[in-house]
């Protein structure tokens, strides 16, 4: 990074599938887990709206969660390697991500994090779609955490989020300038 902050690097470095499949698998195992949190205890929205995760600085975020009189959420934070709880009455809870950190481990770790802090959750706690169908408390075969992958698809990851920002951007002015023109 320089000064500013800013990779000096691509935003699209190589990713081949071939070499970070093993952690791109984990990963995606991961992300199911706090998606199905974020689908149990977000309100429902309509376009499914309440289910995304959403590209931070550091990762990915869940964004607020509503729950009790507050809320609360998690982000994987790949600059770190780890995933934070955090609650708007500022409990805090972490764990590192790290290569051999199992399925299992991160389901029950953030699970026990999420009692922690007073949150309850219930999933159906087994992948969908994914390269594995086995439940996610059982899963002790994907473990791979490959911090320079996880790097690249963090830029990646960015680098995709800035351009459809940006799209969205020009069609939101296009359709207001269209729409309120006085012609």
């Amino acid at each position: 990074m320089n000064q500013t902050g800013f990779e000096k690097e691509t935003a699209f470095p190589p990713l081949p599938l071939s070499q970070w499949k093993p952690t791109k698998n984990t990963l995606h195992l991961y992300l199911q887990i706090v998606g199905k949190i974020r689908l149990a205890l977000f309100p429902p929205m309509n376009h499914w709206w309440n289910v995304p995760l959403y590209v931070s600085t550091r990762g990915l975020t869940t964004h607020p969660i509503p729950y009790g009189f507050g809320n609360f959420e998690i982000n994987f934070d790949f600059v770190e390697h780890k995933l934070k709880i955090s609650t708007s009455g500022g409990g805090q809870k972490s764990f590192a991500l790290a290569d051999g950190l199992t399925v299992s481990e991160f389901y029950h770790q953030t699970f026990e994090n999420l009692a922690a802090l007073g949150i309850k959750a219930k999933i159906r706690p087994v992948p969908y779609e994914a390269p594995s169908k086995m439940p996610f408390a059982e899963d002790t075969e994907n473990k791979s955490y490959d911090r320079e992958y996880v790097e690249k698809f963090r830029r990646i990851l960015i680098g995709v989020n800035d351009i459809l920002e940006e799209f969205r951007g020009r069609f939101t002015r296009s359709y207001l300038k269209n729409s309120f023109s006085t012609k």
